[in-house]
């Protein structure tokens, strides 16, 4: 079976939620820290600003007043602007503004964000719940999934850039009143700039991480997947490692500086150089002495940190490394699975004996170096495939020339082993096959015409020869040579099968004013040696041996004794049952090339075969009411399973009894087998999973009330839990059985009920409604399945061969169209070309 990918889920919110949660962790704390330092700063600014207002409305209101009370005037007044309330001026009203701004902006994002990613989360829900997403859908997002990241990167930044201009307008448009709050917010807006920047870049490289690593399969086609037009590669891991550099390293150490310049107090803030001893002391510690004697602390460079300002730095440095680990955490790990996944991807592919050209590329999900080793092994994987394809049909050519059964024999895997000299002795059945008088027949015709007869004609005949497990030594002219080399029965298998394959050719001839042709067969059996003979320059395989000559020779008989097929006495007593075919003895002949005599018996047909097949004894009264109970039950649950329901009951019963028949079953044999095979798919009307033992169950229950005693009901069970995937028969009854289950992929109607057991995987499992999926299932199943026993190869075989190569030609058929179509549409681009 071949794997079926887990559906993901599309994540775009969740990852605007996660970036703006990160950026108010950088920020809100930086922007209480700086509350906090500008507070006391603040406070005095407010109070000089009320003193001066206060001191201008007196020196206004002098100019009516007698000078002797402006000095107390001017004192009072200033002891009452001392004494008021700080006033709240229009300006301080601007941080909270600004914040608000910023998270209003950030929602606005969010909600953009989310209307773009909808089609990409609704094509992946359409996925997952096996719901085939609309053609404009589907090309919607072939088109912008690797535009994605870049999209995300500019909705989110154009909300932080809407915010940040207008802070800039308000910072460097208007004047403040204080120096304080314009430091403050100038501050404020330069950290909403950093963090702003950080979270741009952290959406970013998240939604490239989830497009190309979890995305990218489920959209592409294979063409965009596994092939690139691009020579050049933009990207390179070295830039993503710098990347990675800055954030582990740059922004951990940008975060403490910043922290350490915010908190840090100038000595000239407190009074230097006039500082008394006492503040000497605290600035200084046990340096005193040294900065007393070079007056060190007269400089007004000098800065210090106090006890507040310290807890302030410790606790900004400690949430701005907290977010320098979350960045860290998520980079490294995007970091790694850039190089480790596409790695691992072409290992794993090198490792895989897989037979599909698609299956053994990798995916092209980086355009870097790593992206430019996956292309370069998939240009090498295919090379390969090419050349085990040229091989292979080399070696499919060679074999129509050396059938590979000779080159097994001669214990050869391959004809490049060999060499002039090889050769083994073995007991084999040889067949001649020839054309009753073609040489008049191919004086009619043209030396074209007589080919193209001649190849027809060994058309209808050489597959039958290898469905028998024979194969073609030589074609001599209008004559066959074939051997086989299992059993004598195969041999008379084939001759009697292509005795029913010429009427069909004779058919054929006759509706093209053609007249009829006749063939004569002749077996023998005997002690073959087969080798390579010739020389440096040729070489060519061959038998030796007097069975050829024999062969030979009872095939010319076939005219003297007008009979189409003769064997020898040798392969008559060679034959595992004697009884098996109508034989006839002829003649006691000496045949030119022998000095002994040859007795020779013509075949004409299977002996009872028709009346074996056709036979239908009545059924035990058991079987009879074992039918009336099971119908009765699969019957209520039709709806339920189009497969598995009366129609495929009944289908293996009347194929294994065909069977059973066919190998002598009768009596309490035939009737287990018979019994076996209705029941074996009871146990589905309670639920598909460990079905045959529930069928086994019901059997131990309905059995022992139509008369059947425990060991044959045990014997029943044996038989149904066989039938188990993967089927294991022990014995002939239940290779029967197993066969009987399986009966109709070698049948006609083989697609009809193929496709109802795929509507019942769809309806009771799940099975995914892609038809590619379905046909490579079917190839899979099919190529690994064989039939037990003898009567079902025979029969079925064949034509399971051909439904096989039916879904071959259908799956291919799907790719060329497939292909067609994207030449007509408008092509996607491969992920380096956007």
């Amino acid at each position: 079976m071949k794997e079926i990918l887990v559906i993901p889920r599309f994540f775009s919110i969740r990852i605007y939620l996660v970036a703006s949660g990160i950026f108010f962790m950088l920020v809100m704390p930086i922007s209480v820290i700086m509350l906090f330092k500008y507070g006391p700063y603040w406070l005095e600014d407010k109070q000089i600003l009320e003193a001066n207002n206060a001191k201008e409305q007196v020196n206004l209101s002098a100019n009516q007043f007698d000078t002797l009370f402006i000095d107390s005037i001017e004192v009072n007044s200033t002891q009452k602007a001392a004494d008021n309330s700080i006033v709240i001026e229009p300006e301080d009203l601007d941080f909270p503004y600004a914040f608000s701004l910023l998270t209003r902006m950030m929602f606005v994002s969010i909600a953009l964000g989310f209307a773009w990613n909808y089609p990409f989360k609704l094509y992946f829900r359409k996925k997952r719940r096996l719901q085939q997403p609309s053609a404009k859908l589907e090309l919607f997002c072939r088109k912008w999934l690797l535009k994605v990241p870049h999209v995300n990167a500019l909705i989110i930044g154009f909300g932080f850039a809407t915010a940040l201009t207008f802070m800039a307008f308000e910072i460097y448009g208007t004047s403040f009143k204080s120096d304080t709050t314009f430091d403050f917010f100038q501050q404020f807006f330069f950290i909403s700039t950093l963090g702003a920047i950080l979270t741009i870049i952290f959406v970013y490289f998240w939604f490239r991480h989830r497009v190309r690593f979890i995305y990218l399969e489920h959209v592409f086609d294979s063409v965009s997947l596994y092939k690139t037009t691009t020579t050049k590669y933009r990207d390179h891991i070295v830039r993503r490692l710098w990347i990675n550099s800055l954030m582990t390293t740059l922004l951990p150490l940008t975060i403490v500086i910043f922290y350490l310049s915010l908190t840090k107090t100038f000595i000239s803030e407190v009074g230097a150089p006039n500082l008394n001893k006492d503040q000497i002391t605290v600035l200084f510690g046990k340096y005193v002495s040294i900065i007393d004697q070079s007056s060190l602390f007269q400089s007004e460079h000098l800065f210090y940190v106090n006890a507040i300002d310290s807890l302030l730095m410790f606790i900004g440095i400690f949430t701005g490394i907290l977010i320098s680990i979350i960045y860290l955490f998520f980079f490294v790990n995007w970091t790694h699975y850039s190089i480790v996944i596409p790695l691992r991807e072409v290992v794993e592919k090198m490792r895989q004996p897989i037979d599909n050209e698609l299956d053994r590329l990798a995916i092209l999900r980086t355009d870097d170096e790593i992206g430019e080793l996956a292309n370069g092994y998939n240009e090498m994987a295919l090379r390969i495939t090419n050349n085990i394809r040229t091989l292979s049909q080399i070696t499919e050519a060679n074999q129509r020339f050396v059938p590979v059964q000779f080159l097994q024999m001669l214990d050869k895997e391959s004809i490049t082993d060999v060499s002039v000299g090889d050769q083994i002795q073995k007991v084999m059945t040889v067949l001649f096959v020839d054309i009753r008088s073609f040489t008049s027949l191919s004086e009619q015709l043209s030396p074209k015409e007589n080919f193209d007869f001649l190849n027809e004609y060994l058309g209808f005949m050489e597959p039958v020869i290898r469905a028998h497990h024979g194969f073609v030594d030589k074609f001599i002219g209008d004559s066959i040579m074939a051997l086989f080399h299992q059993k004598p029965e195969d041999a008379i298998d084939a001759a009697i099968e292509m005795r029913e394959q010429l009427k069909l050719f004779n058919e054929r001839l006759i509706a093209e004013g053609k007249p009829p042709i006749e063939t004569g067969a002749g077996i023998h059996t005997g002690i073959l040696i087969l080798g390579v003979v010739g020389g440096e320059g040729r070489m060519e395989t061959t038998v030796i041996s007097d069975a050829v000559n024999l062969a030979s020779r009872l095939e010319g008989l076939t005219r003297t004794y007008n009979t189409p097929i003769i064997v020898s006495e040798a392969t008559i007593f060679s034959l595992a049952t004697h009884n098996s075919y109508k034989t006839t003895f002829i003649d006691e002949v000496f045949v030119k090339g022998r000095t002994g005599s040859v007795k020779i018996y013509s075949i004409d047909g299977h002996c009872n075969e028709h009346e074996k097949s056709s036979l239908k004894p009545a059924l035990d009264e058991r079987i009879t009411k074992l039918k009336t109970i099971v119908s009765d039950l699969v019957q209520k649950n039709e709806l339920l399973y189009p497969y598995h329901n009366l129609a495929h009951t009944m289908d293996v019963f009347q194929a294994a009894t065909n069977s059973g028949i066919y190998h002598s079953f009768e009596g309490e044999e035939l009737i287990i087998l018979q019994a076996a095979a209705l029941l074996h798919e009871t146990g589905m009307s309670w639920g598909t999973e460990n079905h045959e033992e529930k069928s086994t169950r019901f059997a131990e229950q309905v059995l022992p009330q139509l008369g059947f005693n425990p060991e044959q009901v045990n014997r029943v069970n044996q038989l149904i839990m066989a039938t188990k995937m993967p089927q294991e028969p022990f014995d002939l009854c239940s290779s029967i059985l197993c066969d009987s289950d399986l009966d109709y992929l070698g049948r006609p109607d083989y697609v009809p009920i193929s496709s109802r057991l795929r509507e019942e995987w769809i309806m009771q499992n799940g099975y995914p409604t892609d038809m590619r999926v379905w046909l490579l299932t079917q190839i899979d199943f099919l190529t690994q399945h064989q039939y037990f026993t003898d009567f079902s190869r025979q029969r079925r075989e064949s034509k399971k061969n051909e439904n096989l190569l039916h879904i071959k030609s259908h799956l291919a058929l799907m790719d060329k169209l497939e292909t067609s179509e994207d030449k007509t549409s408008s092509k996607p681009k491969t992920p380096e070309e956007l």
